[in-house]
């Protein structure tokens, strides 16, 4: 298989190459729509074939990752240990590493340091005798660190916790430049001797914080660190086989992986999140294979078998291959991760199928080994051949606590109901083709005798729901978890019908209302703010969105002088408020804030902020400064802001993302003269723009 676009149809021959690609046979009898149709299939595949083993993936999902960055000031003079943070934004570096592994925890650790702090003794000295001198472009000199010397001594400062992957981030800071390894290389993901993954080098000086500060390089060695390769890379950057032509993905993919300096970015563009997160989706299903092998070796070396493993582990392993089977379906549907909207996805239900995996293989490690019954003379009555009356013959029943068919029911002739879940034995076998062995038959924590399976729900020991179908109404939860109250208490208790999939009507699936949306499934509005959970972006409170304006720097201040600054400001086109004006600053640091109850049925909101000088009288001849940098046509700032993702859009090039469970905000920094309109006044003004709860 050749790479795309390398298309040339007209030539002959059975053997698809760079000039006959596809090969004569596929289209030669084919129209110009099937072609086409042929040809985007073949594009498809050949990304995913070609593209996605050679960019992916971590060499471990772990729940929990933990970030030490440890920053070391070995300039001469100490001149940047009060200001070298500066130089890194976590928030980026937050929201970066939430893309690429979802579902998951980081916790970041930053430490500073002086060169000559006693617990660097034997750092400083391996540094003192391995560190290369040579001249450096920027200018002055520059250090070149030597990494694999430098392992050994800094291994004995880094504690890795269990079930924790720690990535230490060691960044030293030198007088003029500092390099890793070799010139020009400003960090190294770099490994053990056994290949190991250790961590991070970084070296630098204070010529290149102030051109390349430290964000971006910590970003793409960390993605080294979860095993992401650079894009112009190909299978035999590993595996010396199978090279291709990647002319076509090198110029067009944004990310912070590349070379190519005019895409360099901190995020994943989409086409690399789907790409990473069919990875992510695929390792994870992988891991619950491998568990799913453990589980069954462990309960056949106990002498189980499919029918004789206990209820609650069978379930657990339902749940797995259940959640496994969805994951695969939404993969199929190319849904691997949602990342601005609530909902199921590929990693999501991969993530559940391994947690439910992980406590299946504890309950088998946690079981006695099995002791088959066996047929003994239980003093059954010669002259009745259903001694019990449960409708079976007491031949048929076998005693072997193993249902395998009709005439091997494996149930107790002496008992009427032998796994004692209100039917008889005979009921089950000839009516409801349920497990006479077996209490719950569909394991959705509902005994058989109380699932009447009429569709009609009379109270809890007559459910109206299916013995055989652990999800009757197919809303994502198990007939057990739905009591109908009409009261949600937990997860397992939702108190929804679990003969409607949507309980209380407001267009959402009651399982989606308790996974994922976090609403109550037994109320239309939840929060009672006047929209149905089903159209309410924010369905458990009533979202109040913010703008702060806290600091403006006038610029180009030989046009004006003793500038008169106020704002205006506009919040979902409800109308312009005027702030305060600040007499005779060009700069300032100023705290005016805005406030608007949203709209709950929306998912983003605007807001216009205009600039101006105070020339005195009416305003009639007041001038505005020009603080929109990306457009020479207007002056005026324009922001459409994402509050479940943070993001900004619009006039705003510059966005820091902050954001918990109850709030959210981002930092905006805006300077007119980044358009290139030399003859506006511009103004920098730097804002944030939020949500909180109302």
């Amino acid at each position: 298989m050749t790479p795309p676009p390398s298309f040339a149809l007209g030539q002959s021959g059975d053997v698809a190459n760079r000039d006959n690609n596809p090969p004569a046979w596929l289209w030669n009898e084919m129209s110009d729509d099937e072609i086409d149709a042929l040809i985007a299939e073949y594009i498809e595949e050949a990304i995913q074939f070609l593209f996605v083993p050679s960019y992916i993936y971590t060499p471990e999902y772990e729940y929990q990752y933990e970030l030490d960055l440890i920053m070391i000031d070995a300039t001469s003079d100490d001149s940047v240990y009060d200001t070298m943070t500066d130089y890194f934004n976590a928030a980026t570096t937050q929201t970066a590493l939430d893309e690429a592994v979802p579902y998951t925890e980081w916790i970041f650790e930053i430490l500073k340091a002086d060169i000559d702090d006693a617990f660097l003794e034997d750092y400083k000295d391996v540094l003192d005798d391995t560190t290369e001198t040579v001249s450096c472009g920027w200018g002055g000199d520059a250090q070149i660190i030597d990494s694999d010397a430098l392992i050994p001594e800094v291994d004995e400062l880094i504690t890795r916790p269990d079930g924790i992957v720690t990535i230490p981030v060691f960044i030293t800071i030198f007088d003029d430049c500092g390099y890793v390894d070799s010139y020009g290389v400003m960090g190294s993901a770099v490994a053990y001797d056994d290949g190991e993954p250790f961590g991070v080098f970084m070296a630098t000086g204070k010529n290149q914080l102030a051109n390349d500060g430290l964000t971006t390089v910590v970003v793409h060695e960390l993605g080294h660190m979860l095993g992401l390769m650079h894009p112009h890379q190909s299978f035999s950057y590993d595996t010396g086989e199978l090279e291709f032509e990647q002319d076509w993905f090198w110029d067009q993919s944004a990310t912070t992986m590349t070379y190519y300096g005019d895409l360099e970015n901190a995020y994943l563009d989409g086409f690399n999140q789907d790409t990473l997160d069919r990875g992510h989706a695929l390792v994870l299903l992988d891991n619950v294979q491998n568990f799913r092998y453990a589980i069954w070796t462990e309960l056949e070396d106990k002498g189980y078998d499919y029918y004789t493993v206990p209820n609650h582990v069978f379930q657990s392993i339902f749940e797995m291959d259940d959640y496994w089977d969805l994951s695969i379906e939404e993969f199929e549907n190319r849904n691997y991760f949602s990342y601005y909207s609530s909902g199921y996805d590929a990693v999501g239900l991969a993530v559940l199928s391994l947690e439910t995996a992980a406590d299946a293989l504890e309950m088998a490690q946690a079981l006695d080994d099995y002791t088959p019954k066996i047929w003994v003379d239980l003093g059954t009555d010669p002259n009745d051949p259903d001694t019990d009356g449960d409708g079976l013959e007491d031949g048929v029943e076998t005693m072997t606590g193993i249902w395998s068919t009709d005439e091997e029911t494996g149930t107790n002739p002496l008992l009427y109901d032998t796994d004692a879940d209100g039917l008889s034995d005979g009921v089950e076998i000839l009516e409801t083709y349920t497990d006479p062995t077996d209490d719950d038959t569909d394991h959705d924590g509902l005994l058989d005798g109380v699932e009447t399976n009429t569709g009609v729900w009379v109270d809890s020991s007559d459910t109206g729901t299916d013995p055989n179908d652990a999800d009757t109404d197919g809303d994502f939860l198990w007939d057990g978890q739905e009591t109908n109250t009409g009261i949600f208490v937990s997860e397992d208790d939702t108190g929804t019908n679990p003969l409607d999939y949507d309980s209380d009507g407001d267009g959402l699936e009651d399982g989606f209302e308790v996974i994922e949306w976090g609403s109550d499934p037994n109320v239309v509005d939840t929060d009672g703010d006047g929209y149905d959970d089903g159209d309410d972006y924010w369905p458990t409170f009533d979202l109040q969105i913010y703008i702060t304006i806290y600091y403006y720097n006038v610029e180009n201040t030989d046009v004006w002088t003793e500038d008169d600054v106020y704002f205006y400001v506009n919040i979902e086109n409800t109308g312009w408020e005027l702030t305060d004006t600040v007499v005779d600053e060009d700069e300032a640091y100023v705290s005016y804030n805005y406030s608007h109850d949203a709209a709950d049925g929306d998912s983003y909101f605007f807001f216009w902020v205009e600039a101006w000088d105070d020339d005195g009288g009416d305003g009639s001849g007041d001038d505005q400064y020009d603080i929109d940098g990306r457009n020479t046509d207007d002056n005026q700032l324009f922001l459409v802001y994402y509050p479940d993702s943070g993001w900004v859009d619009g006039d705003a090039p510059h966005a820091y993302i902050k954001k918990s469970d109850d709030d959210g905000w981002t930092w905006v920094i805006v300077d007119g003269s980044d358009d290139g309109d030399y003859g506006s006044h511009d103004a920098e003004i730097r804002l944030i723009v939020g949500w909180e709860i109302g």
